[in-house]
């Protein structure tokens, strides 16, 4: 589930001056409140969501990189 989530919001990154900063967690919490998992399940998934945005951060910069 968590890499179907990552997907559905991966057109939502917020973006500044130097390129992508994050995911806009509002429509990721809105999508996982849907899945009506309960508290530890919910964070669980949450925490994969935010692992795999990270891993997907580094890949931008690495490739942003002279």
């Amino acid at each position: 589930m968590p890499w179907r989530l990552f997907l559905d919001v991966s057109t939502q990154w917020r973006v500044g001056m130097g390129g992508a900063t994050g995911l806009d967690y509002t429509p990721l919490m809105r999508l996982l409140d849907r899945e009506q998992l309960n508290a530890d399940d919910w964070r669980d998934t949450f925490d994969s969501v935010r692992a795999i945005e990270a891993a997907a951060l580094d890949q931008m910069r690495e490739n942003a990189a002279p």
